[in-house]
């Protein structure tokens, strides 16, 4: 019987046609998809090396990024340029290279204008120290440093995202072998950094002042330990017979910094006379309604007789302790308060500014201060790295308008930064002599930058613009100059004195 025409499926009546159009739906979908998972993955990324996590952009980048924008805008743009003349060396003379990092948190979400001032300072300062190194005698020649930076996140909540790479990068043809910087001492900053040492990566701190960081074996400083600055605050307050004082600290067991200064002061300050009160004087920085707790805790330095503070704790709540203070009930009152290094991140407000001004005297060591390089201080640093940064007239100098005109230096970053990785480029070129190639065989390793670390002691001293860099055995730095600094309205600075955690 013959079919008829027209009937039966679509499919069966047109083959051909039917299979090109399941190809072309199939493709239709795997192209969609395609297409989606790219738009999300363009979307998790914010440039190549640097991924979006919880908001924020972490990584590592040659400078073509800047994480912190507009502030290191500048910055990233001159260690790109800088990284570019390296590469050209390197393609076009044979010229070696090595890779160093300055790693630390970036993006300063939950921090204000201190921190963020914190953080383009320190990378300027890691810059100036690339530049110097690959442009000036400070060190030989050989081999160049390219410099790349690495965003470990809001108080380094994200550091695997960039430390990953960092360790892909030991690794590679960019041969990193020395990562610097690391900043604040929390229990994230620890982990990160005890993922490093576990890798064999050589690490080399600049502002990072706890005392202890447990597992981290591979750790050389530039900046006097908590304990110091403990040392030289205790002998600050009994020099002018502040014998009876108050101890305000953070019971946030997270971070190294508080609890380490808290304990250097309790050490120092014992005996000879001097009485520490610790009643009533804890908070929990990681717990809301730090006014009312402070209003409080002033209520009862009302209702007794220290007017003398030490503050173990950070500057963003040291802040909030100053304003609740001056509205103290005893206003005709003088009180004294004498802190940590954070300190140097507070930065001037209306309401800061009158609470200096109420009778409140704030006193607080720090890493360094363009004024600790004057004679009268009897401070040992290098003139050459000193004059860098403050004299500004050669077109080279920090301060210069090609480098970085209108920065400041009073926090101490930028010169903590250059140092930390000035001392990085002293254990990767151990003094060899002058060299326009190298054998790539012959590069410094990871593991031969962390002995030689251990080596920039005595006559191999690194000579640092926060003073001569001398490490122990154990990586700290060998008695670092400490200012005592009085704060006053305005941003304004006064050096009061240089200590000495040995004698000078």
């Amino acid at each position: 019987m013959a079919r008829a025409v027209g009937r039966g499926p679509f499919y069966l009546r047109h083959p051909v046609l039917t299979g090109a159009l399941v190809v072309a739906a199939v493709g239709a979908v795997v192209g969609g998809l395609l297409g989606w998972h790219a738009w999300q993955d363009s979307r998790a990324r914010c440039a190549h090396g640097v991924e979006k996590r919880s908001g924020e952009c972490v990584g590592v980048t040659d400078g073509s990024y800047a994480f912190l924008k507009p502030e290191l805008n500048d910055v990233s743009a001159k260690i790109k340029a800088q990284n570019d003349w390296v590469a050209k060396q390197h393609r076009d003379h044979g010229r070696a290279y090595v890779t160093v990092a300055f790693a630390r948190p970036m993006d300063a979400l939950t921090g204000g204008r201190g921190h963020r001032e914190a953080v383009e300072h320190g990378v300027q300062g890691a810059y100036a120290a690339q530049w110097r190194a690959n442009n000036t005698s400070v060190r030989g020649d050989t081999p160049l440093i390219r410099l790349v930076v690495a965003n470990f996140g809001d108080h380094s909540k994200q550091w695997r995202a960039a430390a990953e790479r960092l360790v892909a990068a030991a690794k590679s043809p960019d041969h990193l072998v020395a990562v610097a910087g690391l900043s604040r001492s929390t229990g994230a900053t620890a982990d990160a950094m005890r993922y490093l040492s576990d890798q064999g990566i050589p690490l080399v701190s600049d502002v990072l002042t706890a005392d202890k960081v447990k597992g981290v074996e591979t750790l050389a400083r530039v900046a006097p330990t908590n304990s110091d600055e403990a040392k030289a605050a205790a002998a600050y307050l009994k020099s002018r017979k502040m014998n009876d004082v108050q101890l305000v600290f953070d019971r946030n067991a997270q971070d190294a910094y508080v609890t380490s200064l808290r304990d250097g002061f309790r050490k120092a300050f014992k005996g000879h006379g001097s009485r520490l009160v610790e009643d009533g004087g804890s908070y929990d920085s990681t717990k809301g309604s730090l006014g009312n707790r402070f209003s409080a805790l002033n209520a009862n330095l009302c209702a007794g007789t220290v007017d003398t503070v030490f503050f173990a704790g950070r500057s963003t709540e040291l802040q909030v302790f100053i304003n609740q203070l001056s509205n103290r009930t005893c206003g005709d009152r003088t009180f004294t308060i004498v802190t940590g290094d954070d300190a140097t991140l507070l930065r001037s407000s209306p309401e800061f500014d009158q609470s200096l001004r109420n009778r409140i005297t704030l006193v607080y060591t720090g890493l360094t201060h363009p004024e600790v390089w004057e004679d009268s201080h009897k401070a040992t640093v290098n003139r050459i790295a000193a004059d860098f940064f403050t004299e500004g007239g050669k077109e080279t100098d920090f301060l210069s308008p090609k480098m970085f005109p209108g920065s400041a230096l009073a926090d101490g970053q930028a010169v903590m930064a250059h140092d930390a990785v000035l001392t990085a480029v002293f254990a990767i070129r151990p003094g060899q002599e002058r060299q326009e190639q190298q054998d790539e065989q012959a590069l410094p390793t990871p593991d031969g930058v962390a002995q030689n670390l251990y080596a920039l002691s005595g006559t191999n001293k690194v000579p640092g613009a926060s003073g001569d860099i001398t490490l122990d055995n154990d990586g700290y730095a060998r008695n670092k100059a400490v200012p005592l600094l009085r704060r006053r309205p305005g941003d304004r600075v006064d050096v009061l004195d240089v200590a000495f955690p040995e004698q000078h």
